[in-house]
């Protein structure tokens, strides 16, 4: 049986990177609403580091997530769809986070309490999706901050300078 990570990478393979995220991202609810029992044990497991395999268990699907979510990174990177400097190992931590965050919530009451994730409607998720993919693609910053990027790229240049 092919996983979500090999069924969105097949599928999607001709789209872009947002359109690819987007997809991976509703795979993980729709295997949430699926299979509703098996997410309690994987969060659980998560989060716990309570496995009878042991955490290199846990330790492996996060690697691997992060592998698939990399690969994608440094595809869309060759295509031009993102930046060509971008830190591929880092951006896939953190695109991995937020979606596990965003699944974890969906999934647990508390987490996401008044927030509309919850379980929520088909109309909310969708809503959170473009929010997401909107902070990926935009990310936060305005148009008239466009020196603070510079600013970093002088710091991050004084502190990495050889000896």
């Amino acid at each position: 049986q092919m996983c979500i990570r090999d069924s969105v990478r097949e599928e999607t393979k001709d789209l872009d990177i947002f359109q690819r995220l987007e997809q991976l991202l509703r795979a993980g609810f729709r295997f949430i609403d699926g299979h509703p029992h098996l997410a309690r044990i994987y969060f659980h497991l998560l989060h716990s580091g309570e496995a009878p395999f042991g955490a290199q268990r846990i330790l492996e699907l996060r690697r691997q997530a992060e592998e698939f979510l990399s690969e994608l990174l440094r595809a869309a990177a060759s295509r031009g769809q993102i930046r060509s400097d971008i830190d591929v190992e880092r951006t896939a931590f953190l695109v991995n986070a937020m979606f596990e965050k965003l699944l974890r919530a969906y999934h647990t009451e508390f987490l996401a309490s008044g927030a509309g994730l919850y379980r929520g409607h088909p109309k909310e998720l969708d809503e959170w999706i473009t929010a997401t993919l909107d902070m990926l693609k935009h990310g936060m910053a305005s148009d008239q901050s466009s020196g603070t990027r510079d600013t970093q790229v002088v710091s991050r240049t004084v502190l990495c300078s050889p000896e």
